[in-house]
């Protein structure tokens, strides 16, 4: 794109925009305010889809770390509960057996 200059090198005006030249001759004017804005919006657009990303991730993390408490959480549960079997049939098998020996 050139910017388009008139006969004494001056640039051009259109609504108070200076008017550039496209590749295919195109002429359109150029509203520096509203670039400006459009980059400052997509600059906010992609913050707030960074800081969701993050987020996500920090939850990810959180879960899978959950995850592995949860599944330790899990063998202590069930080594407690043999332990606590173990202490039941035990005694269960000596009472049996005294039982049946004095039969």
């Amino acid at each position: 794109m050139k910017l388009k200059l008139d006969d004494q090198g001056h640039a051009v005006l259109q609504n108070g925009m200076p008017v550039y030249i496209h590749d295919d001759g195109k002429e359109s004017p150029f509203d520096a305010a509203a670039a400006a804005q459009a980059i400052k919006d997509r600059n906010a657009e992609a913050r707030t889809n960074r800081e969701r990303a993050e987020k996500a991730e920090i939850n990810k993390a959180w879960a899978e770390k959950l995850d592995v408490e949860s599944k330790r959480a899990q063998a202590a549960g069930a080594a407690i509960a043999r332990r606590n079997r173990r202490r039941v049939v035990r005694p269960l098998e000596v009472h049996r057996r005294q039982a049946g020996s004095a039969a």
